[in-house]
């Protein structure tokens, strides 16, 4: 009998291009009003489908916007340590030192029918969220793989695909998200997610089920699952030199490099040894990368 493997892709070509972490100036370390900063993401150069305002503890009203774009009410939660995003949600009341309410706040944003993401897991440091805290929660989508304002200005890491990997092993089926974390405009751009809406679907539930990919400025215009063949056509417009990895119970099982724009390999040579999940992430020669959720195998996905 075949392995089985989820997708989270379709044939669908339409992607959304967004970000779900912005601060306006209700913020203490944000600059700039509500308007201002949708202005930044939906003017003519940024282009962006939608965002989520995410101010520190506290929720900001956002306008209705027109021209199909979407803005996502939202909230970062604490003031400092552990702190965890809400996407698409209503007032939830928090004291924003205390930390031993996390689960409670997930919980409330699960019942708002919002997104709960757990932001930057190596601000400052490795043990910012660790795995052991990851894993003592349940219920929230996905953590912050790459978080823009940390790579700017912060003593950590910006990349954590590290404890995605170790969240997958340990059988957690959580997705990947890419962020700016905009507080000041020299950080637009840097983290955003594209995401595919099937027939009917709202954009919060696509998120919600996986149904994008998370990038630095590395994109992708399809992403195929067929007879095991995965074929990902990226967009490679200076045909600069891309490396890839393919990733499997947090071990690289498949590496190799690509000068045109299409990635093409064949998942047989190493699926009957994974024994939860694979994933495929690649980087361009200027350092851009792309991350793709994972395949999970279908009697494992909880």
């Amino acid at each position: 009998m075949s392995m089985m493997f989820s997708c989270c892709y379709s044939d669908s070509a339409d992607w959304a291009k967004g970000t779900l972490h912005v601060h306006t100036d209700n913020s203490p370390c944000g600059h700039y009003p509500v308007r201002t900063v949708c202005d930044l993401y939906f003017g003519r150069i940024m282009k962006y489908d939608f965002i989520a305002i995410t101010d520190h503890m506290l929720r900001t009203p956002v306008p209705e916007w027109g021209d199909g774009r979407t803005i996502f009410s939202g909230e970062e939660f604490k003031r400092h340590d552990k702190q965890i995003l809400g996407i698409g949600i209503g007032d939830i009341p928090d004291d924003p030192d205390r930390l031993d309410n996390h689960q409670q706040i997930i919980d409330e944003v699960n019942r708002q029918h919002g997104i709960a993401v757990l932001c930057h897991p190596h601000l400052y440091g490795d043990d910012y969220w660790s795995l052991e805290e990851a894993l003592a929660l349940m219920g929230y989508s996905g953590i912050e793989i790459y978080n823009h304002n940390e790579k700017m200005n912060q003593a950590g890491r910006a990349v954590a695909s590290d404890l995605w990997d170790s969240l997958l092993s340990a059988g957690r089926k959580v997705w990947g998200f890419s962020s700016d974390d905009m507080h000041h405009c020299s950080r637009v751009g840097g983290g955003y997610i594209r995401v595919q809406r099937n027939s009917g679907e709202s954009l919060l539930d696509a998120i919600r089920d996986g149904h994008f990919y998370s990038s630095t400025g590395l994109d992708a215009d399809s992403y195929s699952f067929d007879d095991d063949i995965i074929a990902i056509r990226l967009r490679n417009k200076s045909e600069a030199r891309i490396s890839y990895r393919v990733i499997a119970d947090g071990i690289a099982v498949m590496a190799g490099d690509i000068s045109s724009d299409t990635l093409l390999f064949d998942a047989s040579a190493f699926k009957e040894k994974v024994r939860r999940y694979f994933r495929v992430e690649a980087m361009r020669d200027d350092g851009a990368y792309i991350w793709f959720q994972p395949h999970f195998r279908m009697e494992d996905r909880t």
